[in-house]
């Protein structure tokens, strides 16, 4: 079987080793490459009666996430820029398991970290 498409999952801004071993994968291969992260929803606990989470402190950690997912980019489009590669950018907003699931399905080979 060749491999024709390949999805790199970023969980995190210092995921490098999954980016880098996709481009190179990808090179080998003559492979289009898409990378995706997963923006993970804000941790809301609920402790019981009085027990809410402001809604300052949720907007904080969406913009918290989001701004992670923009650094996240462009250490894509630097590695990308870097290794004379294209590369698609993917983002969403949801569980990070099920939404890479999803992607992961429609590529031939999928690279990600241990963790998800």
């Amino acid at each position: 079987m060749s491999i024709k498409s390949l999805l790199v999952v970023i969980a995190a801004v210092g995921d490098d080793g999954p980016l880098k071993m996709a481009i190179s994968l990808a090179k080998r291969h003559g492979a289009n490459l898409a990378a995706l992260h997963v923006i993970p929803p804000p941790l809301v606990f609920y402790s019981g009666i009085g027990g809410e989470i402001p809604v300052a402190v949720i907007e904080a950690q969406q913009q918290e996430a989001e701004d992670a997912a923009k650094a996240i980019r462009a250490k894509v489009e630097a590695a990308a820029r870097e290794a004379g590669a294209e590369i698609e950018w993917r983002c969403e907003q949801g569980d990070t398991v099920g939404i890479a699931a999803v992607h992961a399905r429609y590529a031939d080979m999928t690279v990600t970290t241990p963790d998800i």
